[in-house]
């Protein structure tokens, strides 16, 4: 992919977005994620730790991690791979 994201990373940012979890208070736990993405996404874990790095997603540590999605990142990433973005409102996302 030109902005160095593979199909399994915007997988991975579709599901924050649909989750709407673009913040702290709005994480999703590890388990949760593992759940919904674990038998579609090899090393799920790993994918998540590098796209923290890079600045996709962010991580808060209780006894288990939870993970949010860096909201501009995030939407400019999947704008770039043709996704439709809803603006705002009441309209779903």
């Amino acid at each position: 992919m030109s902005c160095g994201l593979s199909d399994h990373h915007l997988d991975i940012l579709r599901y924050f977005y649909f989750e709407r979890a673009f913040s702290v208070k709005h994480s999703v736990s590890l388990k949760a994620i593992e759940r919904d993405l674990g038998s579609r996404i090899p090393f799920l874990e790993d994918r998540l730790d590098e796209m923290v790095g890079w600045g996709y997603l962010g991580c808060k540590k209780k006894k288990v991690k939870n993970y949010y999605a860096s909201v501009s990142l995030a939407i400019k990433a999947m704008q770039k791979h043709g996704f439709e973005i809803g603006r705002g409102g009441r309209v779903r996302l």
